[in-house]
């Protein structure tokens, strides 16, 4: 079963001053018996509490302070082929922030902004009843940035930014330029471009054992957080009030990559990044993005078709190839569209998209122990990421009703969530001490209904 709540309030306080207070919470609960002796289950959810102050000091300058705090929770446990494998994940942040928007003239405004957050981090994997991990860490993040937006002529739109960050665990200090510039080539048709520089001071933890799940953990002192170069280029026409078009290509340089070393993990006692990840990756990702959009009338939508390749290289991993990460995606594909009769809204959602990297098995080997004599196979894995589950897709479709109720507005929906059925597969998982034995294939949730209620007072 699975839930979520949303909830808003706001509140003008005078002519100058606005008071919102949003909050929400879900869970996920997910079981699966795939036969006597192999089961899942995810348990993981969400909590956030939000209180956002509008302030206008002058005509001229507009401030928000937002107060935020969220946690986000995840336990899996799994048993495959006899063999239990525990993971517990959870991040809890606590975040102040600060934005002042400075109207120097109708065509330039200068913007300005602080953050303070503090995190607290846990994760614990257990395989086989014995603890490899038990990682708990509690950073800080303060980051300042200023930009400057400039309608330069009445043709060419300017922004320049810059973002300083400072990392507590690592005591990192990082600088983050940033650019775009847009210029109307005729009526209607853009061409867009813009660029900037981003580090990551979280990793995204994927386990080779379980593939199906994934972790966030802070990087310590002893490892450099990951850096990428973005750059965009692309063209916006508006072709007219109702129809709009639009095509870009990007290109991601990354280096100062992290991953989780599987074999350590398995083997060692220590909690340093640097033990227990393999560093000094490198990466790209390229690809093609169109879009297009209906915005009026009855019936509006878009469509969007994504052509992306990304890769990543490591010398300590895959004989130093490169290899697809987990979430690289070939083709990706959305549609969405709704159409509104009097009371009523109708929605459908369509995806579909390459199937997920995964490494499999490859070649097997005998071993034979000394003391018995016994021989025992053991399966070794093949490239990594050098196999692919099979394509994902899927097609949601709802309604929504709208009317009073106590003098409020409200609207009832009803969504169904895979309508056709479609079990894509999650992860793949082998028995690595008997390679003979065929892989288990978990699959994704069946068809699902679900209802809700919204309102306003």
């Amino acid at each position: 079963y699975f839930y979520d709540f949303n909830g808003k309030f706001s509140q003008r306080l005078g002519p100058s001053d606005e008071l919102v207070i949003s909050t929400y919470f879900g869970q996920d609960v997910l079981d699966f018996d795939l036969d006597a002796e192999t089961f899942f289950a995810l348990n993981w959810g969400n909590r956030t509490l939000t209180g956002r102050w509008n302030h206008l000091f002058s005509p001229t300058l507009f401030s928000r302070f937002i107060a935020a705090f969220s946690t986000y929770e995840s336990d899996t446990s799994l048993s495959f082929f006899d063999t239990p494998v525990l993971f517990d994940n959870s991040v809890r942040d606590l975040s102040f922030k600060a934005d002042f928007d400075y109207y120097v003239q109708a065509d330039h405004t200068i913007a300005a902004g602080l953050l303070l957050t503090d995190y607290k981090f846990t994760f614990r994997q257990t395989f086989n009843q014995r603890q490899q991990l038990d990682l708990n860490q509690e950073p800080w993040l303060m980051a300042a940035y200023v930009q400057d937006d400039w309608q330069a002529t009445p043709l060419m739109h300017l922004r320049l930014g810059s973002r300083f960050s400072y990392f507590t665990a690592g005591q990192r200090l990082s600088l983050e330029p940033r650019f775009s510039l847009s210029y109307e080539l005729q009526p209607g048709l853009r061409l867009k471009t813009g660029g900037g520089v981003y580090h990551q001071y979280l990793q995204l933890v994927t386990t080779e054992g379980f593939s199906g799940g994934d972790y966030w953990l802070p990087l310590d002192a002893s490892v450099k957080p990951s850096r990428s170069y973005q750059t965009a280029l692309g063209l916006d026409w508006e072709v007219s009030s109702r129809y709009r078009l639009s095509a870009e290509t990007y290109y991601t340089d990354m280096d100062q990559l992290a991953l989780l070393d599987n074999n350590t993990v398995a083997d060692s006692e220590e909690t340093r990044s640097t033990d227990l990840f393999v560093t000094d990756g490198t990466g790209y990702a390229a690809g093609l993005e169109l879009f297009a959009e209906r915005r009026l009338g009855r019936l509006r939508g878009w469509l969007g078709y994504t052509l992306g390749w990304t890769r990543r290289q490591f010398p300590e991993l895959n004989r130093g190839r490169t290899f697809p990460p987990k979430y690289d995606r070939r083709h990706d594909i959305s549609l969405n569209s709704s159409y509104r009769q009097s009371k009523w809204t109708w929605n459908l959602s369509l995806v579909y998209a390459t199937g997920q990297a995964f490494t499999p098995a490859g070649a097997r080997y005998t071993l034979r122990a000394p003391a018995t004599g016994l021989f025992t196979d053991r399966a070794l894995p093949a490239d990594r990421n050098s196999a692919r589950l099979l394509p994902y897709h899927r097609l949601d479709v709802g309604a929504r009703r709208a009317f009073g109720l106590w003098g409020s507005e409200a609207e009832f929906y009803l969504q169904i969530f895979n309508l056709y059925s479609r079990r894509n597969e999650w992860f793949v998982q082998y028995d690595t001490d008997e390679p003979e034995t065929d892989p288990k294939v978990v699959k994704m949730l069946p068809i699902v209904p679900t209802f809700g209620l919204d309102f306003k007072f």
